[in-house]
């Protein structure tokens, strides 16, 4: 799947993904975008990443250049919707797991950690929907296969605790699974596999505007 972008100022935007399409008006600008298009972005993130991850491992020419679109598509739509984050000040936020472990325990530090973006986030989303894009990370200790379902878990950790304290907000997840140890160095100190035992949890809320498209899209 690829990602597609056609138009200049003042006309139609396409962003294409297969048999997806979203339309931004007014070229590189997002303005008058409907409001289901940041969540449609998200899923594209979700989509493009999970399917590269399962085809870089292939031996066929053909899948490998289809994951290698999907990577670009992906980071590509991370990167509008960190923009985004970071625009309407709802920010992100990273909990960190022990080796091993999916668990992030009720009263401790990550937990309360966690608690407080969320609980900054309803605050901060004035009856809007608020998405999360949740990103489970794991080391290179251990078998590959095991860390990702490790980092799938981890993806999935947050969720729960978040459904408690927005119970009465509009809220959504998108997970971004078996990121597993990729991007964990395979030689390193313990204190550095410690950096990637996480999620990483980026908020936004639905809009109507988003960030302009980065350059080169």
């Amino acid at each position: 799947m690829a990602l597609v972008i056609a138009g200049c100022a003042g006309n139609e935007t396409h962003l294409n993904m297969g048999e997806k399409e979203i339309v931004f008006p007014n070229g590189t600008v997002f303005g008058g975008a409907s409001k289901d298009q940041a969540a449609a972005l998200a899923q594209i993130l979700v989509d493009s990443h999970n399917q590269h991850m399962a085809q870089m491992q292939s031996l066929n020419d053909q899948l490998r250049a289809s994951s290698e679109q999907n990577r670009e598509t992906a980071e590509k739509a991370l990167k509008i919707l960190e923009d985004l984050s970071r625009a309407q000040g709802s920010g992100e936020i990273t909990i960190f797991f022990k080796l091993g472990s999916d668990d992030i325990t009720d009263g401790s530090l990550e937990y309360e950690r966690l608690v407080r973006f969320a609980d900054y986030v309803a605050r901060e989303s004035r009856g809007r929907k608020v998405h999360f894009v949740t990103i489970g990370s794991a080391s290179s200790i251990g078998k590959t296969d095991r860390n990702a379902i490790l980092s799938k878990k981890r993806a999935e950790a947050p969720v729960a605790i978040i459904d408690k304290y927005l119970i009465n907000i509009p809220h959504d997840f998108y997970q971004i699974n078996a990121v597993g140890d990729m991007y964990s160095p395979r030689r390193a100190d313990l204190e550095v596999h410690y950096r990637y035992q996480h999620v990483r949890i980026i908020g936004f809320y639905e809009t109507d505007q988003l960030p302009p498209l980065p350059a080169g899209i």
